[in-house]
């Protein structure tokens, strides 16, 4: 047993500061089918060519090799994942490793309906969601679409099945920061947990500080109506119970990425749609994967120099308290929100 544990110590990933890294956020894919006005620049995006892509059984290496080194939470997103295609098999070759404790998604939700019943049969318990608005008018005006019962409806559809649902929320100040509590009030009884989201300078030229919405104005809009509790919070969330004249009625969190860093409880990595594993979504270190993939050394090599990435990744982790100026490279839609 002793053996066993001093094992295990050396390959868990720890940074400097002491924090244990065990997730690792995997973007699937650049390409979204929205076109969300603080997202998307008003040029064309020159979209990543598909060689540049990872394959999916070069991610899955990838994920079995930081499995033996502690990664056991693995979260899918993009872009928008559903839209590359085979995605529900490899999904499903991911949730047959036996090593992973976790694996959640994030979708805008356009596409997940008619996968919800197959997620369901492959363990998948937990679906976040990006919504913006309960209004089909607002829905079209910031996302290009009209499909804003497709997301509706899966989110319906998601609940009823058993998933765990977290609704995000980016908060835009002049756009839907009045409809805060109508979210709360649309979802909180419905065991759906609501995350509020501060704008972040992530989108490129999508970025618009008059968009900006910070968390204390968010915290007091929904002190407005409901009580918050505050809740023990690990993740990059400060979470809270939130209650009204009949009780607690559900849960919401706040992601304040710029006014209130979450780097102290950070235990992830992230791996983009072109392979690049990053130490922090702030910063523009990174470390190219896809060259190790594709360097055509014998497999045993190749582990060991993935491995190696990994542990040069988390040492290269930092304390950051500066979000407000960030590189040029560094866009969510590549890196995975």
């Amino acid at each position: 047993m002793a053996k066993e544990l001093r094992a295990q110590k050396l390959h868990t990933l720890v940074d400097s500061l002491g924090r244990g890294v065990n997730y690792l956020r995997i973007s699937l894919t650049d390409r979204c089918n929205l076109k969300c006005i603080y997202c998307h620049p008003p040029h064309s995006i020159d979209f990543l060519d598909r060689s540049d892509i990872c394959s999916y059984g070069e991610i899955l290496q990838v994920v079995k090799t930081a499995a033996r080194l502690g990664i056991d939470k693995v979260r899918l997103t993009g872009g928008e994942l559903f839209l590359r295609k085979g995605i529900m098999d490899f999904i499903r070759s991911l949730s047959q490793l036996k090593a992973l404790r976790e694996i959640t998604l994030t979708t805008n939700g356009l596409l997940l309906l008619p996968h919800l019943k197959a997620l369901k049969e492959m363990g998948i318990k937990r679906i976040n969601v990006s919504l913006d608005t309960m209004s089909k008018a607002l829905f079209y005006h910031v996302t290009g679409s009209r499909k804003f019962d497709a997301v509706k409806e899966a989110i319906h559809q998601a609940l009823q099945e058993g998933f765990k649902i977290k609704i995000n929320m980016v908060v835009l100040r002049g756009l839907n920061d009045g409809e805060i509590n109508q979210f709360i009030d649309k979802f909180a009884e419905r065991s759906a947990e609501i995350r509020f989201i501060e704008f972040m300078p992530l989108c490129g030229s999508g970025w618009k500080g008059n968009y900006f919405f910070p968390y204390e104005k968010i915290k007091r809009t929904i002190t407005s109506e409901y009580d918050l509790y505050p809740l023990p919070s690990s993740g990059v969330a400060q979470e809270f119970a939130v209650g009204n004249d009949r009780g607690i009625i559900g849960k919401v969190g706040i992601i304040a990425p710029v006014t209130r860093p979450f780097c102290g409880s950070c235990s992830r990595l992230r791996l983009s749609a072109k392979g690049e594993l990053r130490p922090c979504l702030f910063s523009s270190k990174k470390i190219d994967l896809l060259s190790i993939l594709r360097g055509g050394s014998r497999s045993d090599q190749v582990e060991r120099n993935i491995e190696n990435a990994f542990k040069k990744a988390v040492a290269m982790k930092t304390f950051s308290k500066q979000t407000q100026s960030v590189d040029n490279d560094v866009l969510i839609r590549s890196i995975g929100g």
